[in-house]
C-alpha cells in the first residue's frame, strides 16, 4: 500500500512539473506570437492602414508599425511602447501636421522607437517629435523641419536621439528640458534658432553632432550641469558656437568651434566646467568668459604623440589667435592664453586632432568609506561615469574587516545593452575579485550602468552620489536581503 501511494505521489509530482513547464512554454510562445507587424500605406490596399494613427490605435505594446512611402497628413499620439519606422527612408516618407498647433508625433509612453520619417508643419509653438515623461525611447534617422521645435524631450531619461537632420525650425533643432541621462549623438542641426539646447538637464551625453548656420547659436546649455559635450562641431552660426549660461560642472572636450559670427565659446555665470582639447578657430572672438571661473586645461598630465615624438604634459585648447611660441617642440605653448579673468595654461599649438593620446593605466576606485556600516548583502544598481578611459577586466570588492564580504555577480551595461558580466568563483585565491567574461573599455565621460549582487558584508558608502579621482558613481537602488530598498548604498569597489 505504501509503495503504491509513493508511486502515485511521484507520478502526481511529475505531472505537476510537466504542467508547470507546459504553462510557462505556452506563456512564452503566446508572448512571442503576440508581437505583430502592421503596415501603413496612404494608397490603401488589403490588410494595411491608411493612417499611422489608425495603426497605433490597433497596435499592442511591442508591435512594429512599418510606414510605406507617401505623404501622411496627420498628428500622431503614441501612448504605448511600439516601434514606428519607414519602409524606404525619410526621403520618401513624410508626415505633415494636419493641425499645425499640435505636435506631429506626441509620445507619452516609454520604450517608443521612431525612425526613418520626415516630420514637418507643426508651426504653432509645437514640435515635430515631442516626448514627455518617457524613458528608453529611441529617435533616429529622421528629418524634422519647418516646425517650431524639431525634436523636444521634456522630463525624459535614458533616451537616444541620433542621426537625425533637424533644420529650418523656428526655435530649437533639438531641445532637452528637465531631462537627464540621455544621449544626443551624430545629429545635424542647421538653420534653426539654436541647433541644440539643454535646459535644466543633467548628465546627458552630447556627442558627434554638427550644428551649423543656425540663426543664433550652435550648442547651448542653460541652467544645466554635469553634461558631457564631446566631439561636436559648431560652425558658421550667427552668434556663438557654444554657449553656457548658469551651467556648472560640465565637460567640453574634443569639440571644434569655427567661423561663428561672434564667439567660438561664450561662458556666462558658469563655473567649474572642464574645457580642454577643443579647437576655437576663425571666430570673430574665439572666447568670452563673464562672471565665470572654469578649468581650461587638463587637471592630469596626458601622454601623447606629437610630431612623431612621445610627450607627457597637461593639455589645453587650440586657439586660432594664440601668439605664443613652443621652444621645446612638445606642441604645448610656452605662455598661457588669457581668457578674461581665466587662462589656459597649456594651449595647444595645433588642432587637437594632431595629438595622438596614449592610453595610461587608470582604475575606477571608490576607495573605502570612513564608516562602512551598516552593511548587508543584496542587489545594487546605479551608474558609473569615468572621467578617464579605463580598461576593465575584473572587479574588486572591499570587505568589511573580519568578514567574507564579496560580490557574487556583476553586470556592466550602457544604452546599447550589456557590455560584460562576471560571476564569483568562491573563496579561492583572492576571493575579493570577480573576472569579467571579457575585457572592455569604459570611455571617458560616458554613462555606464552597473548591477552588482553582493554576498556577506561588503563595505558600503552611504551616499547617493560619490565622486572619486577617476569619475563618479551613483546609487539608483539597493534592495537588501530583507527586501528593504534604499537609494544611498554604494558598494565600495574597484574596477581594474
Amino acid at each position: 500500500m505504501w509503495i503504491r501511494c509513493e508511486k502515485a505521489m511521484r507520478l502526481s509530482k511529475r505531472l505537476s512539473i510537466f504542467c508547470s513547464i507546459s504553462l510557462v512554454l505556452l506563456l512564452i510562445f503566446t508572448g512571442m506570437s503576440s508581437a505583430e507587424t502592421l503596415y501603413v500605406d496612404d494608397d490603401g490596399g488589403a490588410g494595411v492602414f491608411l493612417k499611422i494613427q489608425e495603426a497605433v490605435d490597433a497596435a499592442s505594446a511591442g508591435d512594429v508599425i512599418i510606414v510605406r512611402e507617401g505623404t501622411y497628413i496627420e498628428n500622431v499620439d503614441i501612448n504605448k511602447s511600439i516601434t514606428i519606422h519607414s519602409e524606404k527612408g525619410y526621403e520618401v516618407t513624410v508626415v505633415e501636421a494636419a493641425d499645425p498647433s499640435d505636435h506631429v508625433f506626441d509620445v507619452t509612453a516609454s520604450g517608443v522607437n521612431i525612425s526613418g520619417l520626415t516630420m514637418k508643419g507643426a508651426t504653432e509653438e509645437v514640435a515635430g517629435i515631442y516626448v514627455y515623461g518617457a524613458n528608453n525611447c529611441n529617435i533616429s534617422d529622421n528629418n524634422v523641419n519647418t516646425c517650431t521645435y524639431g525634436i523636444s524631450l521634456n522630463n525624459c531619461s535614458n533616451c537616444v536621439v541620433s542621426y537625425n537632420i533637424v533644420n529650418s525650425n523656428e526655435y530649437y533643432g533639438i531641445y532637452l528640458k528637465l531631462s537627464n541621462h540621455n544621449a544626443l549623438k551624430n545629429n545635424t542641426a542647421s538653420k534653426n534658432w539654436d541647433g541644440l539646447l539643454l535646459s535644466y538637464s543633467t548628465e546627458n551625453m552630447v556627442e558627434g553632432n554638427i550644428a551649423s548656420n543656425n540663426n543664433f547659436g550652435g550648442i547651448t546649455l542653460m541652467d544645466s550641469s554635469g553634461n558631457f559635450i564631446v566631439n561636436n562641431t559648431a560652425k558658421s552660426n550667427y552668434f556663438h558656437g557654444f554657449y553656457l549660461q548658469q551651467s556648472n560642472n560640465n565637460s567640453l572636450k574634443r569639440n571644434t568651434a569655427s567661423l561663428n559670427m561672434r564667439y567660438g565659446i561664450h561662458v556666462l555665470h558658469s563655473s567649474e566646467n572642464g574645457i580642454w582639447q577643443n579647437n576655437f578657430v576663425m571666430n570673430m572672438y574665439n572666447v568670452r568668459s563673464s562672471s565665470s571661473t572654469n578649468i581650461w586645461n587638463s587637471t592630469d598630465k596626458m601622454r601623447y604623440i606629437y610630431d612623431n615624438e612621445t610627450y607627457e604634459n597637461y593639455m589645453g585648447n587650440h586657439w586660432g589667435d594664440y601668439e605664443g611660441g613652443d621652444s621645446d617642440g612638445d606642441g604645448i605653448g610656452d605662455i598661457a592664453y588669457i581668457i578674461d579673468s581665466d587662462r589656459d595654461n597649456y594651449p595647444l599649438m595645433e588642432p587637437f586632432e594632431n595629438y595622438k593620446i596614449q592610453q595610461m593605466a587608470f582604475y575606477f576606485d571608490t576607495g573605502t568609506p570612513e564608516n562602512p556600516y551598516p552593511s548587508i548583502f543584496g542587489l545594487h544598481k546605479g551608474t558609473i561615469i569615468p572621467n578617464k578611459t579605463i580598461t576593465v577586466s575584473k572587479l574588486y570588492t572591499y570587505a568589511c574587516p573580519g568578514t567574507g564580504g564579496h560580490s557574487e555577480y556583476v553586470e556592466i551595461s550602457n544604452m546599447s545593452g550589456i557590455i560584460a558580466t562576471g560571476r564569483w568563483s568562491g573563496y579561492a585565491g583572492d576571493w575579493h575579485y570577480i573576472e569579467f567574461d571579457r575585457s572592455f573599455l569604459m570611455k571617458e565621460n560616458e554613462i555606464y550602468n552597473y548591477t552588482i549582487k553582493t554576498g556577506s558584508y561588503p563595505q558600503i558608502i552611504h551616499e547617493n552620489k560619490w565622486e572619486v579621482e577617476c569619475g563618479k558613481i551613483t546609487c539608483t537602488e539597493f534592495v537588501d536581503a530583507n527586501n528593504k530598498r534604499y537609494n544611498n548604498w554604494i558598494p565600495a569597489i574597484r574596477l581594474e
